[in-house]
């Protein structure tokens, strides 16, 4: 008997034994489960909060950078859209210097002068009408002959996404993607005759056939179609025809020269106007055209001359032969006279 109870006695010690060993081991398991867990979600929070982190430097450098080119200017809230399209229909329908050669289509459907006077006047601005002009302080290229070819605009230097603006008053004949190397291309007629074009654009925020004001935003500056780069490609043109915007905008000031233009219709026809000179194999063809008009007025002015330069000739040549003939005559009775004197 004592035997049994003794046995059962080391049977329930070693049960009980055994039952602590593996609540000891399943303790320990799940502590190292435990801590395990918490030093990846340490880590988790620890990289989420260096995201964030970053994203938000990111947000406000973006910001910074957005706010510094947007400094420059105030831009014109403009005219609510349904009212601006009511004008613009008004206007298109009455006003001549929109109703002649208004196309959606075609970026310039002009270049002829035929219906215009020898001078042409630019009147800027009129009454309470402004300018504003689209600049973030460089300039990377200027109206005139570059790479070979002609560069008809100015390349003013922006950043994606900066603010671009209409120069004057105007209602938008031409806003879409051209395929011609302007990319996102917005062209603009003003009151004052002349057309702005702003290419390169990364978005266009106007539509065809929309009065703008001046300084109102049109759309935000990119590098799309034949760009380098990110820049605003603007351009001043009358019927089709560029005209070197530097004539007409103090780029130091960013204001208008003069409110008032004045044009000769030949000089716009041969592009004479540029401010940057060409290079040499184009300066020698401009003094052909010029030689063309002034032979004229030397061959005018040649035979005016040469009937005075024959007479004088004629009458020097006169002068001479009479005060020769005479000269032999007095020599003769000299001669003559010791021939007598002998006999």
């Amino acid at each position: 008997m004592r035997l049994i109870s003794i046995l059962n006695k080391s049977i329930l010690a070693a049960t009980l034994c055994l039952a602590l060993c593996f609540a000891t081991q399943n303790g320990f398991s799940q502590q190292k489960k435990k801590t395990s867990k918490s030093k990846t979600q340490v880590k988790k929070r620890s990289v989420s909060k260096s995201r964030k982190k970053n994203t938000a430097k990111y947000k406000r450098s973006i910001q910074r950078s957005i706010y510094l080119t947007k400094k420059t200017w105030a831009v014109n809230p403009g005219i609510p859209k349904d009212s601006s399209f009511y004008l613009s229909d008004y206007i298109l329908s009455n006003d001549p210097i929109y109703t002649s050669d208004w196309s959606n289509s075609i970026l310039f459907s002009q270049k002829n002068l035929t219906d215009t006077t020898e001078e042409i006047v630019f009147h800027l601005v009129k009454n309470e009408e402004k300018f504003t002009l689209t600049w973030y302080g460089r300039m990377n290229s200027a109206y005139g002959y570059r790479w070979g070819k002609q560069h008809q605009g100015l390349d003013l230097s922006l950043n994606f996404g900066d603010t671009v603006v209409a120069a004057f008053d105007g209602i938008v004949r031409y806003a879409k993607s051209n395929s011609g190397g302007y990319g996102n291309c917005i062209v603009i007629r003003h009151n004052n005759g002349l057309e702005t074009l702003y290419g390169h654009l990364n978005s266009i925020k106007v539509s065809e056939n929309q009065f703008v004001k001046s300084g109102e935003l049109i759309g935000l500056g990119g590098s799309t179609g034949h760009s380098t780069g990110p820049h605003l490609h603007f351009e001043t043109r009358y019927k089709g025809i560029a005209i070197d915007p530097q004539l007409l905008i103090d780029i130091s000031t960013q204001q208008l020269k003069s409110e008032t233009v004045i044009f000769d219709k030949n000089d716009l026809k041969s592009n004479t106007y540029p401010t940057t000179s060409p290079p040499n194999d184009v300066v020698e063809k401009k003094p052909t055209r010029k030689s063309k008009k002034s032979k004229k007025g030397i061959k005018s002015s040649s035979k005016k001359k040469k009937p005075v330069k024959k007479p004088v000739k004629k009458k020097i040549a006169t002068g001479k032969k009479p005060i020769s003939k005479k000269a032999p005559p007095k020599k003769a009775p000299v001669k003559k006279a010791p021939v007598k004197k002998k006999k």
